[in-house]
Protein backbone atom coordinates (compact mmCIF):
# COMPACT_ATOMS: atom_id res chain seq x y z
CA UNK A 1 0.00 0.00 0.00
CA UNK A 2 2.83 2.45 0.74
CA UNK A 3 4.01 2.14 -2.86
CA UNK A 4 0.50 2.99 -4.07
CA UNK A 5 0.38 6.05 -1.80
CA UNK A 6 3.74 7.25 -3.12
CA UNK A 7 2.61 6.79 -6.73
CA UNK A 8 -0.59 8.61 -5.93
CA UNK A 9 1.23 11.57 -4.35
CA UNK A 10 3.64 11.67 -7.29
CA UNK A 11 0.65 11.78 -9.65
CA UNK A 12 -0.93 14.63 -7.66
CA UNK A 13 2.26 16.64 -7.79
CA UNK A 14 2.76 15.96 -11.49
CA UNK A 15 -0.81 16.80 -12.45
CA UNK A 16 -0.89 19.90 -10.33
CA UNK A 17 2.41 21.27 -11.64
CA UNK A 18 1.78 20.45 -15.28
CA UNK A 19 -1.91 21.18 -15.67
CA UNK A 20 -2.71 24.04 -13.34
CA UNK A 21 -2.63 26.63 -16.15
CA UNK A 22 -4.70 24.49 -18.52
CA UNK A 23 -7.34 23.02 -16.23
CA UNK A 24 -9.74 24.43 -13.69
CA UNK A 25 -9.42 23.25 -10.10
CA UNK A 26 -12.42 20.98 -10.54
CA UNK A 27 -10.95 19.48 -13.73
CA UNK A 28 -7.63 18.91 -11.96
CA UNK A 29 -9.41 17.21 -9.09
CA UNK A 30 -11.43 14.98 -11.43
CA UNK A 31 -8.22 14.02 -13.25
CA UNK A 32 -6.62 13.08 -9.94
CA UNK A 33 -9.68 11.06 -8.91
CA UNK A 34 -9.61 9.25 -12.27
CA UNK A 35 -5.86 8.56 -11.96
CA UNK A 36 -6.38 7.21 -8.45
CA UNK A 37 -9.09 4.88 -9.74
CA UNK A 38 -6.78 3.64 -12.49
CA UNK A 39 -3.94 3.03 -10.03
CA UNK A 40 -6.26 1.13 -7.71
CA UNK A 41 -7.67 -0.99 -10.55
CA UNK A 42 -4.11 -1.84 -11.66
CA UNK A 43 -3.60 -3.40 -8.22
CA UNK A 44 -6.82 -5.40 -8.28
CA UNK A 45 -5.08 -8.79 -8.43
CA UNK A 46 -2.81 -7.83 -5.52
CA UNK A 47 -5.79 -6.80 -3.40
CA UNK A 48 -7.65 -10.02 -4.17
CA UNK A 49 -4.58 -12.14 -3.43
CA UNK A 50 -4.06 -10.31 -0.13
CA UNK A 51 -7.67 -10.94 0.88
CA UNK A 52 -7.37 -14.61 -0.08
CA UNK A 53 -4.13 -14.92 1.89
CA UNK A 54 -5.51 -13.14 4.96
CA UNK A 55 -9.07 -14.40 4.79
CA UNK A 56 -8.65 -16.55 7.90
CA UNK A 57 -8.36 -13.23 9.79
CA UNK A 58 -10.61 -11.06 7.61
CA UNK A 59 -13.37 -13.66 7.14
CA UNK A 60 -14.54 -12.02 3.90
CA UNK A 61 -17.43 -13.78 2.17
CA UNK A 62 -17.58 -11.70 -1.01
CA UNK A 63 -14.01 -10.86 -2.00
CA UNK A 64 -14.90 -8.65 -4.94
CA UNK A 65 -17.34 -6.60 -2.83
CA UNK A 66 -14.62 -6.21 -0.19
CA UNK A 67 -12.13 -5.05 -2.84
CA UNK A 68 -14.73 -2.64 -4.23
CA UNK A 69 -15.10 -1.09 -0.77
CA UNK A 70 -11.35 -0.92 -0.38
CA UNK A 71 -10.94 0.87 -3.70
CA UNK A 72 -13.81 3.26 -2.97
CA UNK A 73 -12.24 4.19 0.36
CA UNK A 74 -8.87 4.74 -1.29
CA UNK A 75 -10.31 6.94 -4.01
CA UNK A 76 -12.45 9.02 -1.64
CA UNK A 77 -9.56 9.58 0.74
CA UNK A 78 -7.26 10.27 -2.20
CA UNK A 79 -9.61 12.93 -3.54
CA UNK A 80 -9.84 14.63 -0.16
CA UNK A 81 -6.04 14.50 0.21
CA UNK A 82 -5.57 15.91 -3.28
CA UNK A 83 -7.88 18.81 -2.59
CA UNK A 84 -6.12 19.52 0.70
CA UNK A 85 -2.83 19.56 -1.23
CA UNK A 86 -4.31 21.89 -3.84
CA UNK A 87 -5.32 24.22 -1.01
CA UNK A 88 -1.70 24.41 0.09
CA UNK A 89 -1.94 21.65 2.69
CA UNK A 90 -2.97 24.15 5.35
CA UNK A 91 -6.64 23.25 5.66
CA UNK A 92 -8.93 20.32 5.14
CA UNK A 93 -11.65 20.49 2.50
CA UNK A 94 -14.99 21.76 3.77
CA UNK A 95 -17.93 19.35 4.07
CA UNK A 96 -19.32 20.83 0.82
CA UNK A 97 -16.02 20.22 -0.96
CA UNK A 98 -15.93 16.66 0.38
CA UNK A 99 -19.44 16.14 -0.99
CA UNK A 100 -18.24 17.36 -4.39
CA UNK A 101 -15.40 14.83 -4.27
CA UNK A 102 -17.85 12.10 -3.27
CA UNK A 103 -20.03 13.00 -6.26
CA UNK A 104 -16.99 12.86 -8.59
CA UNK A 105 -16.16 9.38 -7.31
CA UNK A 106 -19.75 8.12 -7.27
CA UNK A 107 -20.27 8.99 -10.93
CA UNK A 108 -17.46 6.51 -11.68
CA UNK A 109 -18.97 3.68 -9.60
CA UNK A 110 -20.48 1.82 -12.60
CA UNK A 111 -17.09 1.72 -14.35
CA UNK A 112 -15.27 0.70 -11.16
CA UNK A 113 -17.75 -2.11 -10.45
CA UNK A 114 -17.62 -3.30 -14.05
CA UNK A 115 -13.83 -3.57 -14.00
CA UNK A 116 -13.76 -5.37 -10.66
CA UNK A 117 -16.53 -7.83 -11.43
CA UNK A 118 -15.57 -8.58 -15.04
CA UNK A 119 -12.55 -10.59 -13.87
Amino acid sequence: MNCLIKRYLDAITYLFKNNEKCMSGEEQLQAIVDKTIENAIMNLDNYQNEVNTSNDVLKVKEIKEYVFGLIMGQVLLGGISALAQMKGGKEMPTPQEQTKIRDMVYKRVPQIRERIFEQ
